[in-house]
Formats: C-alpha cells, structure tokens, sequence
C-alpha cells in the first residue's frame, strides 16, 4: 500500500545539503492572478496559529527520495489501479505549506476541478502534495541537527526558511493546470475531505503551455524501463476518457 501521512517520514530518505540562493518570493493561499505567500501551520494540523513569509531566504535545501512499493510507468498503469481512487483535470487556485506531525512537509493544494474522471469530486478538493516551503523556526524538529543556530541572529532566525523538494519534481504553484491521480488522506487534518498523490510527485502531471503537453519528473531507478514523462494533452484526453475508465 502506499504509505500515508502519519508514517510518510519513517520510509523517507532526506538527504540534507546547505544551499543559500538568496531571496525567494513566498506567499499565502490566494488568487490566480496572485503569487501566493508561503502560510505554514505551526506544529501539528491541530494547531490554528499560522506564520506568514512574503519574502525570506532560503537557508536550507532538503532534498527526498522515497521507497515504493510499486511503480507506475504510465498514464494506464494509475488508471489500472485499485490505489487511484480518483482522477481529475483541474488547476491549483491557492496553497499553504505546512509541517505535519513535526517531521513531513506538505503543500496543501486548493484545486479547482475541471473534469472528475473516476470516483465522485467536489468543485474543489485539496490535496497534501509532498514538500514545501517551511519557516525554519518551525523546521527546526527536522533539519535542526543540520544547521549551526549559534551563527543565526534571532531576526535572521525568523526568516530563513527550508525548501523540501518533493522527490525529483517542483513544487506546483497557482495556475499550474494538473492531471492528479489521487487517494483518500486518512490522517487527521483541518479538512474534512483531502487527498494525497499515489507515487508522491510521480502521479501528477502538469502541463506545460509551450509544449502542450502534460509532464512529470523522469525517474532512471524504475524497474523495466519505458518510463513516461511526456503526455500529450489530445492523448491525455483520450485515455481520461470517461467510459476508459472503470
């Protein structure tokens, strides 16, 4: 089974590397039109205060690889699935970062759907897409044994933050327009109703509006080859076509 959010940490390798890259723009769950600010929620879900960033430098990059338990290699494979418990086309319209249970970071995309092509979807769903862009005050619980705090002034402490890049992919962002194949997120969380994405970053496509085509990160360790990174959006559509899938 695909590992769920309370256990994500413990089949997690992070490797930690120190990367200053200067000033990153960060912002809050907003519009389309708007470049969100990163918004975290301190400690676990149950906590309400949340920390807002509009601009802090990024002092840490922690990078993650994950061991699956079965790998998809195409578009059909996740429609095949009993673990894909629901398909949809949609775009994120707004997002916030937070550090769930002390120890695995999430973006929790706002995705306004488009076209629900297995299982039944609200106008929007949220899902807990892995890494994000996390305060480092309140990373600490995670990177703190990598980082020397005594070099770090309580001002520069507070605005520093750590990137948790997600497998080999991006982080999405506002606007992004996805192909998600998705299951239902079992851990306690504000929302009612949430999802994670199957394989983490592999089971989500973007398109890519200079090529027209739907993409997701390469992975050379796939057993068997023929690992699909491209899709086009005529052929996405074909395979998502409602009575293809079951």
């Amino acid at each position: 089974m695909i590992p769920k959010m309370a256990t994500l940490a413990l089949c997690i390798v992070t490797v930690f590397t120190v990367s200053v890259v200067g000033m990153a723009a960060c912002g809050s769950a907003g519009s389309v039109a708007e470049q969100p600010a990163v918004t975290q929620t301190s400690g676990t879900v149950d906590e309400t205060s949340t920390t807002t960033l509009k601009e802090s430098t990024v002092v840490l990059a922690a990078g993650s690889s994950a061991a699956f338990t079965h790998f998809y290699h195409n578009v059909d494979e996740f429609i095949a699935s009993d673990q894909t418990e629901l398909i949809i086309q949609g775009r994120v319209v707004a997002y916030r970062d937070v550090l769930v249970y002390d120890q695995s970071a999430f973006r929790v995309l706002e995705v306004e759907v488009e076209h629900s092509f297995k299982g039944k979807s609200a106008s929007k769903v949220y899902v807990y897409d892995e890494g994000g862009i996390i305060p480092l005050k309140d990373a600490l619980p995670v990177v703190g044994a990598h980082i020397n705090l005594s070099t770090l002034t309580e001002e520069q402490l507070a605005d520093r933050v750590v990137d948790f890049r997600p497998q080999a992919g991006e982080h999405l962002k506002v606007g992004d327009k996805v192909v998600m194949f998705l299951y239902r997120n079992v851990n306690k969380v504000p929302e009612e109703v949430s999802y994670q994405v199957v394989m983490s970053a592999y089971g989500r496509y973007t398109l890519d509006p200079a090529t027209g085509q739907y993409v997701r990160p390469d992975l050379d360790a796939a057993p068997g080859g023929g690992w699909e990174t491209h899709v086009s959006a005529r052929e996405m559509e074909a395979k998502l076509a409602p009575e293809l899938v079951r």
